[in-house]
């Protein structure tokens, strides 16, 4: 997972955008209140997809 600041990323904001969107390079995005993390929305729902798994599979 890429690392960037936010000062960082703001100055090269849509190329690293557009690298989470078509190669699905996630991008942490640090601050001083806490951090954020792009991905694109293919991985998201990937995710939500896997949330959903989790929650609705069978107890041991």
């Amino acid at each position: 997972m890429l690392e960037k600041t936010m000062k960082e990323f703001l100055e090269d904001a849509e190329r690293l955008t557009v690298g989470a969107i078509v190669n699905d390079d996630f991008l942490m995005i640090k601050t001083t209140c806490g951090n954020a993390v792009l991905i694109s929305e293919n991985e998201w729902r990937i995710l939500i997809d896997v949330f959903k798994m989790m929650i609705n599979r069978d107890e041991f």
